[in-house]
């Protein structure tokens, strides 16, 4: 070809140095287009489909008004288009910087992965930057997918378009272009679009697809549509230009389920924010003690928290004082010579709010005075507790009560805050859960009402409400044992097991709630389950065990909590949360049951 390979002009490799390299912002649009062109031949238009499987700069030929041609078809493959839509190889064939994520897992090239190509090959010609790694003079590290990514996120898209252009370009269709090249670029292969719509996008037939501001983690296995529509339950998304042969095993169907659920959650976490979602727990009976399930004995040391889905997590930390808006924020902790009500005054104080020196407790503990985080705070009995809160309301009107009182104290405890009007975090299990949500209703107070306030353990929680929604009776015909160690003075069945239990039961699990073993002697504790010995007081230790009828497939959910640090520390977020709804809003609502943490900013039709 007269002009050669189109990585000269666009990279500068070998160009005499009287040439003008510069390409026109039509020219290159032009080669992007009979790029498109020629490659929605190849996958549609030929009696077999054709994966070229090393689409490139170097491989897109100039002629001498410069159109593309597109060359060098050594990789490329052929597939029926009515049986197959990829090949297998034994070796990973393409060239780094221009292949998708899967084909690193699968070693199969398809259509998806020619798309993908093409959309590094948009982003190249629009921005003049090499795929992967750029030379020193560039100071450029970054893949060119991330980079362009990155800018989209700042809302700066067209800041990557080449320099050299001088801003002589469509800047509404450039914007286009760089979306489209995105979309092609998505990790997930089945978000991509097909080479067909690729080219409407470029006639300007049909809108860009839409691309999240953040770039989605790459999750392995992706999770098709054909899927989705077989679970009748469809999930957002662009068409898919393929689907699995046959469809999906029975055994694949539960790791798909699972990675869509820990994707989705993923990026639910992606964006920093205090807040809750909350969406009302159906209530569930009490359990009885049965065992029949072993732990593993896990090697803990001094982890605090931790998550056993090839996944850990701490406890997130509040080293941070808060802004000024939440340093007006007194809060009042309710049984404050407990351990749950010391751990929250101690990350509360962390958090730089203002602790108000006053709590409720037993009528024998009423006169004590309690030493905490520089604060002499006085303990009042159950009979001034009324007159009390209501002085402490008036003198801050701002006051947010937390409450982490035993189960019996619960449904006083609301009727308490409600009629005086004291919004309120209550982390609790306990009480009757109709008379706790109607109390809350009527009084027209917010108020925050969990059973697990661990945001690391709530955003397990979301991962498997997902994978229930979005996946109803995958785990049929599994079975599950359940295994839940907590400190001796807990009483009652841990509410996160319950809820927990409840998406296995809507993915087809059958399981009653009086199969749970609950172990609460502190030497089953140690030898059985293993938690560390300083933990015994303290510590949440779970254990959900799924097996396929056969018994040839097996999957464990597990997640052990030492101390109370991570619970204390997602109430403060909690905290801010309910205040700052009760101060912009200037309304009032109710917020109930099974809590889960949003890192997006929440409105009010979340409460």
């Amino acid at each position: 070809m007269p002009n050669g390979s189109l990585d000269r002009f666009i990279f500068g490799n070998t160009i005499p140095s009287n040439a003008d390299t510069t390409l026109k912002w039509e020219t290159r649009h032009n080669i992007i287009c009979g790029v498109a062109r020629a490659l929605d031949y190849l996958h549609n238009g030929c009696e077999k489909r054709v994966i070229h499987r090393d689409i490139k700069a170097s491989n897109i030929m100039l002629d001498s008004d410069f159109n593309a041609r597109l060359g060098d078809f050594g990789l490329a493959r052929t597939v029926q288009l009515n049986e197959k839509t990829h090949h297998s190889t034994k070796e990973i064939a393409g060239t780094p910087g221009y292949m998708s994520p899967e084909s690193f897992h699968t070693g199969k090239a398809t259509v998806e992965t020619d798309v993908y190509a093409f959309g590094v090959l948009i982003l190249e010609v629009v921005s003049g930057r090499k795929p992967g790694h750029q030379n020193e003079q560039n100071n450029y590290y970054r893949s060119i997918v991330e980079w362009v990514w990155e800018h989209h996120r700042m809302e700066q898209i067209t800041d990557v378009i080449y320099l050299r252009l001088n801003k002589d370009f469509h800047e509404d269709q450039a914007r286009c272009i760089l979306m489209l090249g995105l979309a092609c670029c998505h990790p997930n292969p089945f978000e991509r679009p097909s080479m067909r719509t690729a080219l409407q996008v470029l006639t300007g037939e049909v809108a860009a697809p839409a691309v999240p501001t953040e770039m989605p983690a790459f999750m392995w296995p992706a999770a098709p549509p054909v899927i989705r529509e077989e679970m009748d339950n469809s999930i957002t998304g662009a068409a898919a230009t393929s689907v699995l042969p046959g469809g999906p095993s029975s055994s694949a169907l539960q790791f798909v389920a699972l990675s869509l659920a820990l994707f989705k959650m993923a990026s639910l976490l992606k964006v920093s924010a205090n807040g809750f979602r909350s969406e009302k727990l159906p209530s569930l009976s009490k359990g009885n003690r049965r065992q029949g399930i072993v732990a593993k004995k896990a090697a803990f040391g001094s982890i605090r928290a931790a998550m056993s889905l090839s996944m850990s997590t701490t406890a997130v930390q509040h080293n941070q004082k808060s802004t000024s808006l939440d340093l007006a924020i007194p809060i009042m902790v309710n049984s404050c010579t407990g351990k749950m009500g010391k751990a929250v005054i101690k990350a509360a104080d962390s958090a730089g709010l203002h602790i108000v020196p006053v709590s409720f407790g037993a009528e024998k503990e009423s006169g004590q005075t309690i030493e905490m985080c520089g604060k002499e705070i006085l303990v009042h009995g159950p009979s001034e507790r009324e007159s009390i809160l209501a002085s402490v309301f008036h003198e801050y009107p701002n006051l947010v009560m937390v409450d982490y009182s035993v189960p019996a104290a619960v449904n006083d405890n609301a009727e308490l805050y409600s009629k005086v009007g004291v919004p309120f975090v209550m982390g609790t299990t306990g009480g009757d859960r109709d008379r706790l949500y109607k109390t809350v209703e009527d009084s027209n107070v917010y108020a925050v009402i969990s059973p697990q306030m661990g945001k690391q353990v709530v955003a397990f929680l979301a991962a498997m409400e997902i994978m229930a929604e979005q996946f109803p009776g995958a785990f049929s015909g599994y079975s599950l044992q359940v295994m839940e160690s907590h400190q001796a003075s807990k009483l009652d069945t841990s509410g996160t097991a319950k809820a927990v239990i409840s998406c296995f039961q809507k993915l087809g699990v059958s399981f009653d709630m009086d199969q749970i073993q609950m172990i609460r002697d502190p030497k089953q504790q140690i030898e059985m389950v293993g938690v560390p010995e300083e933990h015994l007081a303290g510590h949440a230790f779970h254990l959900y065990c799924l097996t396929s009828p056969d018994e040839t497939v097996s999957f464990e959910f597990q997640h052990n909590v030492c101390g109370r640090s991570i619970y204390a520390e997602g109430t403060v977020d909690a905290v801010l949360f309910l205040a700052k709804k009760v101060r912009f809003e200037g309304i009032t609502a109710t917020c109930s049951a099974n809590n889960r943490f949003s890192q997006r900013p929440t409105s009010a039709s979340t409460i």
